[in-house]
This record gives C-alpha cells, sequence and structure tokens, in this order.
C-alpha cells in the first residue's frame, strides 16, 4: 500500500471513528495513536499473525490488537463501503439466473465459469492479505464477514490508488534516497516478483 494512501486512511479513521481519536485515561495517559492502531490492524491483515505477535512488533496486548482490527474493519465499512463495494442488484440476480438456465442449470445462479471468476477473486486476496489464506476459527461469523469486506474495499484501494501512478514515493534516510517504481504492466508486475524472490539477487544486496 502507498503511503499517502495509508495516511489518509489513518487520519479518516482518526476524525470520523472514535475509537482511533487520542484520549487520556484518569491519570493523564495518552492513548495509543491513530497510527499504531491501524498498523497493528493493517499487520493482522497483510500477514495473518496471530494478535500477540503485535506486542513484539508495536508493544501492544494481544486483546489491544484485536480490538484494533476489530474496529479498524468496522471503520473501514463504515467510511468506504459505498465507494469501494459493489452491492449486487436485482438486474445482476436476473443476469445471472438467465445465464444458469442458459447452460442447462434452471433456477441456478451462473454455472462453473463463474465459481472460476470467485477463486481467481479470492486468489488475488489471498496474495495480498494472508489473513483471508489462514484459518479463521478464532472469529465468530461477522467478524469473518467484516474481515473479508474491510480486505476487498482495501484491495479496491490499493488498485485504484496506483492504476494511473509511475512510482509509488521516494523514501529517505541519512545516506540514501529510494525511488521504488511501479510497474505499469501486468507482464513487468510478474518480472518484478520474480526478481524479488530471486535467491541470487538476493545474495548479492546482502553483500552490498
Amino acid at each position: 500500500m502507498n503511503k499517502s494512501l495509508f495516511m489518509g486512511i489513518v487520519h479518516r479513521l482518526s476524525t470520523e471513528i472514535p475509537y482511533f481519536r487520542l484520549t487520556e485515561d484518569a491519570t493523564g495517559r495518552t492513548s495509543l495513536s491513530p497510527l499504531q492502531k491501524c498498523t497493528a490492524a493493517i499487520r493482522q491483515l497483510a500477514y495473518g499473525g496471530a494478535a500477540d505477535q503485535q506486542d513484539k512488533y508495536i508493544r501492544l496486548a494481544e486483546t489491544t490488537a484485536r480490538k484494533c482490527l476489530h474496529n479498524f474493519t468496522a471503520g473501514i465499512i463504515t467510511l468506504f463501503d459505498d465507494e469501494y463495494l459493489r452491492h449486487p442488484t436485482p438486474e445482476d440476480l436476473e443476469r445471472l439466473l438467465h445465464t444458469g438456465d442458459d447452460r442447462g442449470f434452471p433456477g441456478m445462479i451462473g454455472s462453473i465459469d463463474f465459481r472460476k471468476d470467485v477463486e481467481r477473486a479470492f486468489g488475488v486476496l489471498q496474495a495480498r492479505f494472508a489473513v483471508v489464506k489462514n484459518p479463521s476459527k478464532l472469529w465468530d461469523k461477522e467478524k469473518i464477514g467484516n474481515i473479508m469486506k474491510a480486505c476487498i474495499i482495501l484491495h479496491n484501494m490499493i488498485v485504484e490508488d496506483e492504476r494511473d501512478s509511475d512510482t509509488i514515493e521516494e523514501f529517505q534516510d541519512e545516506e540514501f534516497t529510494f525511488t521504488v517504481k511501479r510497474p505499469t504492466k501486468a507482464g513487468n508486475a510478474i518480472g518484478r516478483r520474480k526478481e524479488v524472490r530471486d535467491s541470487h539477487i538476493h545474495q548479492q544486496l546482502k553483500r552490498i
């Protein structure tokens, strides 16, 4: 996810969702920042790890990390559902039923072709969000549904954000400036992915 997109999400959540606003307890201690809460939630979606793993990375207890994920997914759905999640219409259902009827499955929605489309869509989500790929026995149906909706919305936001951009951003430290270029074609994206996973290139970079 582009840094500017992530910070935009953090800003919207911190200004419009009460859970993400800075507060103080009775002792005057400040709550976790919106950035910490959103980072913890995104890490759980992206890497699919247990909530207690956030304690090592961002110093959050398991129960707090779970609250961050729950409120993050609910907030994403509340703020961006209408804009980034297309809901089926009666016309969609009628079209799918008609297609199923034409292919010899009267009363059934679509056919094997549509099932392949669904499998491909889940494959894309699993590649981006490990939480979709991992077992989900820890959550009830409502939370699983919210996680899936939030992942779809985030995926659509990322795709739209990257569509017309040639580069991600420049990341600077004291000595170097890195510009990460974004591929504009699917073939280039596949090539970049192979380069990232190439063990020979990995060893070369380690020796630099």
